[in-house]
């Protein structure tokens, strides 16, 4: 398997994901220009009919609103945390984007809501020597926690060790533009990062990182990544509101229907009445 082929049992779920992704965005999503999987376009109609097809056609927003409310739901008061004082600063920006850790539980529940399937690695730094912990907090050489999307997830590979299950390898987009591969590898029972581009259609290692912790640079023995799911398991699910998408999504598609009605119906039809008995001319229509 190349490093970017995706596992079949995630390539099974990932139109599913982008259809619950756009469905919960909304009308902006779902009638983008290209996108024709909700509104399938007829034999010979033209771009521009198309268009007006689309625009005629109202989008209810039943998936948006459900997947707001189950969200206002589950944060309207903030996650009681119970840790050390001196680690507060750290739990104010758990991520290197600056989220706080209530911040990225509301963005892994979104997450939960559409794909069911969200991915989280503590990226440990490389070690700078000896270093107090206010001096590493003040330089930044510090543990964050990243998370990847049910779409960025390329595999993962699992083994028992130890009588217990372990992730030993796990393949990652680590960039928008699908250009960069984050491989975590468990090699010997040593963690290592391999990091991979795409120059010219090849992917190569361009950098391969060995985490440490500790004042010893001690070495991982595990791989720090966690999937997060309603289910105990590495294979993707259902989402929450997988079905509540689908309704939605049917709807449409009757409601592009009753919208066809009502324009075929409210435009003139000409219509010729002719007794073809009396009449010596063949009868022509212009044409349309």
């Amino acid at each position: 398997m190349l490093i970017d082929d995706r596992d079949p049992a995630l390539s099974d779920f990932i139109d599913e994901w982008k259809t619950n992704r756009a469905l919960v965005i909304g009308e902006r999503a779902v009638k983008k220009i290209g996108c024709e999987r909700f509104l399938p376009r007829d034999d010979n109609m033209t771009p521009t009919a198309y268009e007006n097809f689309k625009k005629r056609t109202p989008f209810f927003p039943g998936a948006s609103k459900a997947f707001e409310n189950y969200r206002a739901l589950a944060t309207r008061k903030p996650a009681t945390i119970t840790a050390p004082v001196n680690t507060l600063d750290i739990l104010n920006t758990i991520t290197a984007k600056g989220f706080t850790l209530d911040k990225l539980a509301d963005k892994i529940f979104a997450e939960l809501l559409i794909t069911n399937f969200v991915g989280l690695v503590v990226d440990y730094p490389e070690g700078v020597g000896t270093v107090s912990q206010a001096e590493a907090i003040e330089l930044g050489v510090r543990p964050f926690i990243s998370m990847f999307t049910a779409e960025s997830i390329l595999g993962i590979e699992t083994a028992t060790i130890n009588n217990r299950q372990r992730v030993t390898r796990v393949r990652l987009y680590d960039n928008a533009a699908l250009t960069t591969i984050r491989e975590l590898r468990l090699d010997g029972g040593v963690y290592r990062v391999n990091l991979w581009e795409q120059t010219r259609g090849q992917w190569r290692v361009v950098k391969t990182i060995t985490p440490t912790k500790g004042r010893t640079r001690q070495t991982l023995d595990e791989i720090p990544f966690t999937l997060v799911a309603t289910e105990e398991t590495f294979e993707p699910i259902k989402a929450p509101l997988a079905d509540v998408c689908s309704l939605n999504a049917q709807l449409y598609i009757a409601q592009s229907n009753l919208a066809q009605c009502h324009w075929w119906s409210c435009s003139p039809i000409p219509y010729v009445i002719k007794n073809s008995r009396k009449a010596k001319a063949r009868l022509a229509l212009p044409p349309a």
